[in-house]
């Protein structure tokens, strides 16, 4: 698993729907960190998102849900917010 959205549960999420590919700059490049911590944090419906990406406050608090951002953004998608 290598953040591409491809994982070994992305095809029971239902027809049409994907994981994000963390790995893309492109994209990732346009979400503020904030915005990255709130989806986390909340699930996608809280940013206007698909409902199916879980919300994660429950099992990670603050602390962890920011390390998660900066991981993303330095090893993953190797980018930072452009303000696209």
């Amino acid at each position: 698993m290598e953040g591409k959205g491809d994982g070994p549960l992305s095809e029971d999420l239902g027809e049409g729907i994907r994981p994000r590919n963390l790995t893309d700059a492109a994209i990732l490049s346009t979400r503020t960190d904030e915005f990255l911590f709130k989806v986390i944090k909340n699930g996608g419906k809280s940013v206007g998102l698909n409902e199916n990406m879980p919300d994660w406050g429950y099992a990670f608090d603050d602390a962890a849900i920011k390390n998660l951002v900066k991981y993303i953004r330095t090893e993953l998608c190797k980018c930072k917010y452009n303000g696209g």
